[in-house]
């Protein structure tokens, strides 16, 4: 067999593998991202649905309850009518069916497993059909997954359930289609099938054009690697030819007889090392560029080894003198002399090669700025062998507007927040005001229907109500002035707890104390934080019915103070986690719902924040609720912090 039909046969063997292995990875990824993604649609169906039978629910279910009084068997009527009768709740699961493109059928079914509304009339009020988990399909191994696609077409389940008082109520399914989902991936699979062959097609065509460049004679080859090999600092090496010797088969013909292969290995290592030496500075400027793309709004200068400028971002313009400008070739002494306390810090910089992280300096007009600076790896070439370094220039100032932005915003928000209560609080006395004033007219028209004072004072009770509502709010939105000072946050936490002490023991409750962090201090308010801390304190004693253990902790972390108060209490349950901050929400019968919302509003106003999380399983060892202060160190420690880092 000639060696270039070995040539083209290897080649072309070897790019079909590589290209079928590389479609087939392309097949399982696209298979699982489609199915990934149809799982989160159907999720996102799932919840839309359960939404709209909450909802239908809510509009349907006291008029159904009145109508059907009784127990269970009523109730679950109740429900059933509630549903059939909601249009939204069917446009709903129509526009399921109809848009969704893997989508073949939407039910409801109840606690008793039948169905109770579903796009196909002919299911309402019997068993649903049997049908395999589409979660299942989705999480299971591959060959379950090809056969689910490309197997017997069949029907699967995306099951979602309602609750009710932590059980099961009521179930919403959607029917996905495996046809539908092949059908779905048929368009990408045709693309894959397109660019395989052209892949092929390519490799053979290359795979011929190759094996005909490969066989040129070997003196070529070598003449042309020595000639890419060259390099400034290194040559090639000589070339010997040794003497003409005579081939007995060929009848005397002279054979030029050359170490051709060593000295092309020879040259191949050459142009390798060129070739790494290259990688590397590839590598350099990608992570520079990298760099530079996520602090584009500082001022940023890609430097060479002599200092001059190779490539400057827009926003450098903002930190130069009137008149300068940072173009490719000017170099950094030129816009930032050295007679500048901002150039003295750069130039000593780059000729000590000292790196600097948010560096303090001035600039000539007495801005402040912060400087960073940095420098790549030293290649095979020595330290001039790239990108002498990356300077990023930061404008404090501009940073610290946003941030104030941010805060107001921030604060804006917390109102909204805290006063969302504040209707469901306002609605009720006057529905309650609304419908007695209607009572009391008919019997003003009609004298003999009745006594109207009663009805006189339950107005009167409720405008009271009403105005002890609109009072509570007014001094909740009342404007806060914090008195913030550097102070320690041990005696304040000490104050507290001393002063819940003697509750605490009669409830059969040990306070600890965990001060991981000893003199640790915070900008804050004393007395608001006192008033923050004490409100969390004596909910988790409150959610402590049968004793437990108070732990309170101060710690460091990130650059804030952090207090932390975990009971061993019942815990709060998840869907009431959103809910504790807001203004006059509780769920203890004798809670007004203003402690845990002052105390967000407290801490929020001292640029602090309030995270909380729960456990309610018993016997967890992480079982109850954790409450986390997180506030500022002050300017103070945060500039000795930079100064710290700036000097290192």
């Amino acid at each position: 067999m000639r060696l270039k039909t070995k040539l083209v046969l290897a080649s072309t063997v070897f790019s079909t593998v590589l290209t079928l292995a590389l479609l087939s990875i392309f097949f399982v990824q696209l298979l699982r991202v489609r199915l990934d993604a149809t799982a989160a649609a159907n999720a996102t169906l799932g919840q839309g649905l359960i939404l709209a039978e909450r909802q239908a629910l809510s509009n349907g279910l006291p008029a159904q309850m009145a109508a059907n009084s009784g127990g269970e068997a009523a109730l679950e009527q109740a429900v059933t009518d509630a549903l059939q009768a909601d249009a939204p709740l069917r446009e709903n699961m129509e526009a399921i069916v109809r848009y969704a493109p893997t989508v073949q059928d939407v039910l409801v079914t109840g606690a008793n497993g039948r169905v109770l509304v579903s796009t196909d009339p002919l299911l309402e009020g019997q068993r649903p059909p049997r049908r395999a988990s589409f979660d299942a399909a989705v999480h299971g191994t591959l060959r379950t997954q090809l056969a689910l696609i490309f197997g017997k077409p069949e029907v699967l389940d995306a099951g979602f359930a309602l609750r009710r008082n932590g059980q099961p109520f009521l179930f919403a399914h959607i029917g996905i289609r495996s046809t539908l989902l092949r059908n779905a991936l048929e368009p990408w699979l045709k693309q894959a099938a397109w660019i395989g062959s052209l892949a092929l097609g390519s490799a053979f065509a290359a795979a011929l054009l190759l094996s005909s460049l490969a066989l040129r004679p070997l003196e070529r080859i070598v003449r042309r690697l020595e000639d890419l090999g060259k390099d400034s600092g290194a040559k090639p090496a000589a070339f010997v030819e040794p003497e003409p010797v005579v081939e007995p088969a060929l009848r005397g013909t002279p054979v030029r007889r050359r170490d051709a292969l060593r000295e092309a290995d020879t040259s191949i290592a050459r142009i390798d090392e060129r070739m790494r030496r290259s990688e590397e500075l590839t590598t350099d400027l990608q992570s520079n560029l990298s760099q530079m793309l996520h602090t584009l709004q500082d001022g940023v200068l890609l430097l060479n080894a002599a200092g001059a400028i190779l490539l400057a971002s827009d926003a450098v313009q903002q930190f130069l003198p009137d008149g300068s400008h940072a173009s490719a070739g000017v170099y950094l002494a030129h816009i930032f002399p050295i007679s500048t306390p901002l150039g003295s810090l750069l130039l000593t910089a780059l000729q000590e090669r000292t790196t600097l992280h948010r560096a303090a300096s001035t600039l000539p007009d007495g801005r402040q700025v912060e400087v960073t600076l940095t420098f790549p790896p030293v290649s095979v070439g020595g330290p001039r062998a790239g990108f002498g370094a990356m300077l990023t220039l930061h404008n404090s100032a501009a940073q610290q507007a946003v941030e104030q932005e941010i805060e107001v915003g921030r604060r804006l928000a917390s109102i909204g927040r805290l006063t969302a209560g504040v209707g469901h609080e306002v609605k009720n006395p006057i529905n309650a005001m609304v419908l007695h004033l209607e009572l009391l007219r008919g019997k003003l028209r009609n004298p003999g229907a009745g006594d109207p004072a009663r009805h006189v004072e339950v107005l009167a009770s409720e405008m009271s109500r009403l105005d002890r509502v609109v009072q509570t709010l007014a001094d909740f939105t009342r404007p806060l002035e914090p008195e913030l000072r550097q102070q320690p946050l041990r005696p304040i936490v000490d104050a507290v707890l001393q002063l819940v002490s003697v509750d605490a023991a009669e409830r059969g409750i040990s306070i600890r104390l965990d001060d991981s962090e000893p003199g640790l201090a915070a900008n804050v308010d004393g007395e608001l934080l006192h008033q923050a801390l004490l409100n969390i304190v004596l909910n988790g004693m409150d959610a402590m019915t049968e004793g437990g253990t108070l732990t309170v902790s101060l710690q460091r972390s990130s650059g804030s103070a952090q207090i932390g108060v975990r009971d061993t209490g019942h815990g709060i349950p998840p869907e009431l986690l959103d809910r504790i901050f807001h203004l006059y929400f509780t769920t203890k019968s004798t809670g007004t719902g203003i402690g845990l919302a002052m105390t967000w509003r407290i801490v929020q106003m001292m640029g602090g924040t309030v995270q909380v999380r729960s456990n309610t399983t018993p016997g967890n060892d992480l079982h109850g609720t954790l409450f986390t202060v997180e506030l500022p160190l002050g300017k103070g420690r945060q500039n000795r912090a930079s100064t710290t880092e700036a000097h290192a």
